[in-house]
């Protein structure tokens, strides 16, 4: 019981660097995109700040990244199974959103 505690207290780490990871390379992603006119901040929220220098934006995405993860740390000591899902969830879809970022990148 301990050992499986502790791989799913791993696994949530790892899915947590992992989508802080992502949106770091999604923040540079979307705005190397809006750069070159190849697309558009799709999230509301994102959008106020995506016009601020580069260094705002990517605090400001990673910081909410950041803090996102670290409640969801928090709350896998009294809900591991449900937050490793939602991690997993969540590093999918970030996976699928640079990917729509990146592909343009890539082809222009």
């Amino acid at each position: 019981m301990q050992l499986e505690q502790g791989r799913q207290t791993t696994w949530i780490r790892i899915l947590a660097v992992c989508f802080v990871g992502l949106n770091v390379l999604d923040a540079f992603l979307t705005k190397a995109a809006i750069d070159g006119r190849l697309g558009t901040e799709l999230n509301p929220i994102m959008r106020l700040f995506v016009t601020q220098p580069l260094y705002k934006f990517v605090g400001i995405k990673v910081g909410l990244a950041v803090g996102i993860a670290a409640i969801l740390i928090l709350a896998a000591k009294d809900f591991p199974g449900p937050v490793k899902r939602i991690l997993i969830a969540l590093v999918i879809c970030m996976i699928g959103i640079c990917l729509f970022n990146g592909i343009p990148l890539a082809l222009a």
